[in-house]
């Protein structure tokens, strides 16, 4: 299945802009933190750990703060990208 050349070029122009940057490196520093908290406070594996972040196990007795963090590891990139396009 061939993707359209003006599509491929589009989005790279929106990761290029410094809202896409931005919005990566959020992301990428969220699910990290993610990871840190799960492991240290949770006191879950890394591979339990991963597997809560992709959404594949529930993380059992989570706080207002951690629902907050992951809202915010969603939302902001979301928003961040909608302002690069």
């Amino acid at each position: 299945m061939a993707v359209e050349q003006s599509f491929v070029e589009t989005l790279n122009a929106v990761w290029a802009t410094p809202y896409g940057v931005a919005a990566q490196y959020i992301f990428i520093g969220g699910v990290v933190l993610q990871l840190g908290v799960m492991v240290s406070r949770y006191k879950m594996s890394v591979v339990d750990a991963l597997l809560a972040v992709m959404g594949f196990k529930r993380v059992q007795h989570r706080e207002k703060w951690f629902n907050i963090l992951h809202i915010c590891v969603i939302a902001i990139p979301l928003g961040l990208l909608a302002l690069a396009i």
